[in-house]
């Protein structure tokens, strides 16, 4: 059993109204515990962090029955390795959100207005990349920059009115964008018109504003890209592993999306004419 743990996240360790503990485990599981209240009151000290101390063999058996049980987990990481260069890409109320929240774990480095390049690819451990409407040959180039150069990378772009967020990229060990975008092609019945719009929005069109949440909504983005970053730092993985999340601001929903690595031989199957009944309905619903 590891020197260090602490009850896992939801347990509770306490001494109920009629002085017999219980171990309290999320969805209201309430197990009666015996034993010597000294033992009982060492445990939950050392299980709430506010001890290290082992507090001899009788907390240690006790220990093991609770890891027996699923009750205990290694405690946790808490410090984050130093020094951690972050680029952080996007002069927006997200990408200032996110900079806000960085600023006391890591070195941050910005590429102002300039777009990312393979240099700041190059210098950093973790990029994350705060869009607009997505820009997909650039962060397809990207991608390969963060392969090529074992670089972490996070983002978040939008469409429609909704943002989203990942897969945060873990060299060799999740999904990327590069897969996220593979499985969405070849998901969809009209792949031609999907990188038709994709090209649109890079391209030097005049586009509608993008629709940027208010100082919350920011807040919410930033924190769940902030989040996978400090989490990845500490532990190895983002908290969102292989997923994207999408976030509506408007009504605060949150929705997750399993993104599975693409094969590295995979190819993204041949596009597809826009059947008549398809051209038909865009149509209709243009006019509308």
């Amino acid at each position: 059993m590891p020197d260090r743990v602490t009850l896992a996240p939801g347990h509770h360790l306490y001494r109920g109204a009629d002085d017999v503990w219980r171990l309290y485990a999320p969805g209201d599981q309430i197990t009666r515990i015996g034993g010597p209240d000294e033992v009982l009151v060492g445990a939950q000290k050392r299980l709430h962090g506010a001890s290290t101390a082992a507090d001899g063999a009788l907390v240690a058996e006790l220990e093991r029955g609770l890891m027996r049980r699923g009750a205990l987990a290694p405690a946790a990481q808490t410090k984050i390795a130093r020094p951690w260069t972050v680029v952080v890409a996007g002069d927006n109320p997200i990408g200032r959100a996110v900079r806000t929240m960085l600023e006391h774990y890591a070195d941050l480095r910005s590429p102002s207005a300039r777009p990312v390049n393979e240099d700041d690819v190059r210098a950093a451990d973790t990029l994350v990349t705060c869009g607009g409407w997505l820009t997909d040959r650039a962060w397809s180039e990207l991608d390969g920059w963060c392969r090529r150069h074992g670089t972490a990378w996070h983002m978040s772009y939008v469409e429609g009115t909704r943002h989203y967020l990942g897969p945060m990229y873990v060299p060799g060990r999740t999904a990327s964008y590069r897969d996220a975008r593979g499985r969405r092609l070849a998901a969809s019945g009209v792949p031609d018109e999907l990188r038709g719009f994709w090209a649109y929005l890079e391209s030097e069109a005049v586009l509608p504003p993008v629709p940027w949440p208010d100082p919350a909504g920011a807040a919410v983005i930033a924190g769940f890209l902030v989040g996978d970053l400090v989490r990845h730092r500490r532990t190895g993985v983002p908290a969102t592993v292989d997923h994207q999340l999408g976030f509506d601001p408007a009504d605060g929903t949150v929705t997750r999306h399993p993104v599975l690595s693409l094969p590295e031989t995979a190819s993204i199957p041949a596009a597809t004419p826009v059947p008549p009944a398809a051209e038909t309905t865009a149509m209709a619903g243009t006019a509308q």
